[in-house]
């Protein structure tokens, strides 16, 4: 796994979905740090290295990238080392529109580039862009909803797609849906529905009990091979993983037990509860996926700490999310899995160096950079360790999900 270069120690990279109101993904805001509106060309160079580190597929998976422009660096055509047909480019509303601007737009358009609007507001000079747009976004929670009703209405006529932002709950969503809306930008899709008197549907208790046996800390590999043969889909999903192209596998492995004896009982079982937590989930795909990043970046960071073990930190950042994913309080869902202790308190917001862990990966995953790099400096974690950690997982779960 190639190591991170030397640009993430002024650029952090984390991605934001941005869904449809079903719930699918649509593509991801790219957000970053080290932006120096002085120097362009400095900037480009800085995010272009750091998204040639990582791998503009493992951080979009084949979605399209927004990526926020300023004028100067949209004038400066650094931003065409960029597909065309995987990048969105993000100017704000309250842009400097002259000439040279509208002339950039135009041929960026005219290249096949997609453009975004952000902040735009109606009888202001951002008008004469709206030709070359393709998107606009709009504050949902800073924009009063008559506003943007109107905002709505303004721009229907124009075939417009338009993106509600900082939308933190499925109220929201339905409120800017109402008006005309389509995508959605934030973390609504984390909020959980709890319904207190919820029973666990059978195949959602099926999969947590499975969750809880594949992570027992005695685990063998006969009791591993039994869990997972039991489960038709894993299993096809653990042999078409070991058979593709990312392992360079020399011949076809046909039984579990033989990508058991390749791979090991650790990576197996790590799978089998990666695609088990995925059969618990009832709602939209990304919240597993968030899930397993939050797994990995746990683990990744905790390796540098002295205390913890990988595996339990892993569990740490997959579970983080049971609460959204079952639709049921997390104090009852940890009485079927068996954590240890200082995991089941950090899982319920205890304070302690496993709390400050994930909340430290949340703040990062959500571009609070100085709130992650305090929390790290809290549990004696350096400042790269995020970054390098959320790069690191997002090469891993790609990996991973070439197996599909």
């Amino acid at each position: 796994m190639p190591a991170l270069v030397e640009t993430l120690e002024t650029v952090a990279i984390s991605r934001q979905p941005i869904l449809s109101a079903t719930g699918d993904v649509f593509g991801y805001e790219l957000l970053h740090s080290g932006a120096d509106a002085d120097d362009p060309q400095s900037t480009a160079r800085a995010l272009s290295d750091t998204l040639l580190s990582v791998g503009l597929d493992e951080l979009t998976d084949g979605h399209p990238a927004f990526l926020s422009m300023t004028r100067e660096l949209l004038l400066s055509d650094a931003c065409r080392v960029l597909p065309p047909a995987h990048a969105v480019f993000e100017l704000d509303g309250t842009v400097a529109v002259d000439k040279e601007l509208v002339t950039a737009c135009r041929d960026l358009q005219g290249s096949g580039y997609s453009i975004a609007l952000h902040g735009f507001t109606p009888k202001t000079p951002a008008e004469e862009l709206l030709p070359f747009m393709r998107f606009v976004k709009v504050d949902a929670v800073a924009t009063p909803a008559q506003e943007r009703s109107q905002l709505a209405r303004h721009l229907a006529h124009r075939g417009l797609r338009l993106i509600a932002e900082r939308v933190g709950t499925r109220a929201l969503v339905r409120d800017t849906q109402s008006v005309g809306f389509d995508l959605f930008q934030g973390f609504f899709f984390c909020e959980p529905l709890i319904v207190r008197s919820k029973p666990l549907p059978g195949r959602q208790l099926a999969y947590l009990n499975l969750l809880a046996a594949l992570n027992k800390p005695t685990l063998t590999m006969g009791e591993l091979e039994e869990l997972v043969k039991h489960d038709a889909s894993i299993t096809l999903r653990v042999l078409q993983c070991v058979n593709s192209a990312a392992f360079g596998v020399r011949r076809e492995i046909s039984s579990l037990r033989e990508a058991l004896v390749l791979l090991g009982t650790g990576t197996i079982a790590r799978w089998a509860t990666i695609w088990a937590m995925a059969g618990l989930n009832s709602g939209p795909t990304e919240v597993v996926t968030m899930a397993v990043l939050r797994g990995r970046c746990c683990e990744l960071m905790g390796d540098r700490l002295e205390q913890g073990t990988g595996a339990d930190l892993f569990l740490l950042g997959l579970c983080s999310l049971l609460e959204t994913m079952l639709g049921v309080p997390m104090l009852k869902v940890l009485e079927e899995m068996p954590l240890s202790a200082e995991i089941r308190m950090a899982l319920l917001g205890a304070p302690g160096n496993e709390r400050s862990l994930l909340d430290a990966v949340i703040a990062y995953e959500r571009g609070n950079w100085e709130d992650a790099e305090q929390r790290c400096d809290l549990i004696g974690l350096p400042r790269d360790a995020a970054p390098r950690a959320y790069s690191d997982a997002l090469r891993w779960a790609a990996k991973l999900s070439s197996g599909k």
